[in-house]
């Protein structure tokens, strides 16, 4: 090897060793879990949003009607159907709308991280975005934080039971996932809670009625709770149309003449919701709410911003 080629292999080790300035790799410590990867796994973890201004821009008011008045509201689904991604956006806006006066909304808003199932794209990895839009973050702490382990935190129970503000649960994937609510049925004010399956068309579970009906008859059966409704979460990532957001819609609309479940919200990134030029979805084409919805869970091989449009 000459010179100049050790020069260049020296400066990539040195590159690729560096930290990505996004990152929280420095939160990194020896004895964490193995799966974590040179750079960080969570990188999605960082707060991509800027600061709080940039947290305050991504408001929009949301009209919560019926069961979404609620105080638990509780998003589960099979994996894969983007129910964290819901879960965050829809606590983010409550945290927001909270903050202003005269709005409806009542504090504090919480949301449970209540996934024990999937080490990543956990409503946990939001964590700085969600305390900037006045949210409550309720997860384990510590070297805890990072752990694929079933811990339910001993203040979930007191939580469920409080009267004041709105709960948020983010509960892991399929039925497995869905067992955490069994150990906390006997604590749900059945009367003001509300869960709601995250459907999304095209995953392979999902993707016709059959399949939909046993995928929501499993989560009950796991959880020991009936549901209250629906939330279609129709997308094919980068690649999702405004049309695809109306299909998924359609859908969900036909899996609640199925089940008699209500849809609740439909989701689509900003890019998608028509801005005056007639180009995207508007309010009005849904019986529902519209949510708004900004990308967190990012994998870890994206460092790139969240996407807002």
């Amino acid at each position: 090897m000459n010179l100049n080629e050790d020069k260049n292999s020296v400066d990539d080790e040195s590159r690729d060793s560096r930290p990505d300035p996004r990152s929280n790799q420095k939160e990194v410590h020896p004895g964490q879990p193995l799966g974590v990867a040179k750079y960080h796994i969570y990188t999605h973890a960082r707060h991509a949003l800027g600061g709080h201004e940039s947290v305050k821009a991504i408001y929009q008011k949301l009209e919560l009607l019926g069961p979404l008045q609620k105080r638990i509201l509780g998003f589960l689904g099979n994996f894969g159907s983007g129910k964290t991604e819901v879960a965050v956006n829809f606590a983010m806006q409550l945290g927001l709308a909270a903050n202003i006066e005269n709005n409806g909304v009542e504090g504090p808003i919480r949301i449970i991280d209540l996934d024990i199932i999937n080490p990543y794209f956990r409503s946990r990895e939001a964590a700085e975005p969600l305390t900037e839009a006045g949210v409550e973050v309720v997860m384990p702490t510590g070297d805890k934080f990072w752990a694929d382990l079933p811990i339910i935190l001993p203040e979930v129970k007191g939580l469920i039971k409080r009267t004041d503000g709105k709960l948020i649960l983010d509960v892991g994937g399929d039925d497995l996932g869905a067992r955490v609510l069994s150990h906390l049925n006997q604590d749900f004010p059945l009367e003001n809670t509300t869960l709601m399956m995250v459907v999304n068309a095209n995953r392979p579970f999902t993707s016709d009625l059959a399949g939909a009906r046993k995928v929501l008859s499993e989560l009950e059966d796991a959880a020991g709770l009936k549901f209250g409704g629906l939330v279609s979460n129709t997308h094919l990532m980068d690649e999702t149309s405004p049309d695809e957001i109306r299909r998924g819609y359609e859908f969900t609309k036909k899996v609640s003449a199925e089940t008699g479940l209500p849809v609740l919200m439909v989701t689509a990134e900003p890019r998608l919701i028509d801005n005056g030029t007639n180009s995207g979805i508007r309010t009005e084409e849904f019986d529902c709410l519209l949510l708004p919805l900004y990308r967190f869970m990012l994998p870890p091989w994206r460092r790139d911003s969240i996407r807002s449009g």
